[in-house]
């Protein structure tokens, strides 16, 4: 039996079971105790001193972009929950293990071979996972400036690319990607969501199994603080 704040919440024959649904539940309960104005399922990764939102729904890629780039030295704050604060426009994370689906995981063993024999779990949409832990935690206890809003499309068909996104496609489907607001989308809400989206460069990065997205990532940080760079040289 699992009890949630007292409350018996669900019951298993196996603890195996239970492991996807308990983490579910401390990525809510860890949300809906702090202050956030909006939720998004997302993927957060940081470099220097900003971060990266990666957001998606289920099977997109974010976990397996994710990996990669931890891998290349980006510091993991979540790879599921986004938490924007509208007082600071900061984003924070939900440090919880990176959950890899059974079609990441000879992707992911590639970078982190321990993968390979973790435990594998049946979540309750009935999908084989393993977890990971990949969360750099002092990264996550701080909140981050959005640097880029990247949308990972992970496919085998070949397609591979970049592509940016105007901003308004970009709030669009990070919208689409909301789990959750503290107040009803109001004009004032909105408003928020357009100056902190408006802070960032937002692409679509589409790549394969063997396609190498931390490169493509790295070229748009590079691009971008180019770019910066000058505006302020101009100023």
């Amino acid at each position: 039996m699992l009890s949630v704040n007292g409350v018996e919440s669900e019951r298993f024959e196996d603890i195996d079971e239970a492991i996807p649904f308990i983490k579910s539940t401390l990525s809510t309960t860890a949300i809906n105790r702090y202050d956030f104005d909006a939720c998004f399922h997302a993927a957060v990764v940081a470099t220097g001193t900003a971060a990266i939102l990666l957001p998606g729904q289920s099977g997109a890629g974010k976990s397996c972009l994710t990996v990669a780039l931890t891998h290349a030295g980006f510091k993991c704050i979540t790879d599921e929950t986004a938490i924007l604060n509208f007082r600071n426009l900061e984003i924070w994370g939900v440090p919880l293990p990176c959950c890899v689906k059974k079609s990441g995981w000879d992707y992911t063993e590639r970078r982190f071979p321990e993968i390979a024999t973790a435990t594998t779990y049946k979540r309750v949409d009935g999908k084989d996972v393993r977890y990971i832990a990949i969360a750099d935690q002092d990264a996550a206890s701080r909140g981050w400036g959005t640097e880029l809003i990247v949308f990972p499309n992970f496919n085998h068909a070949g397609d591979v690319g970049i592509r940016q996104m105007h901003r308004t496609e970009a709030l669009e489907l990070t919208l689409k990607n909301c789990i959750a607001l503290r107040s009803e989308l109001t004009p004032a809400v909105l408003d928020h969501l357009i100056v902190w989206i408006k802070r960032a460069d937002a692409f679509r990065i589409s790549y394969g199994p063997d396609d190498d997205p931390v490169a493509m990532v790295k070229k748009l940080i590079d691009q971008r603080r180019i770019v910066t760079k000058n505006e302020q040289t101009t100023i």
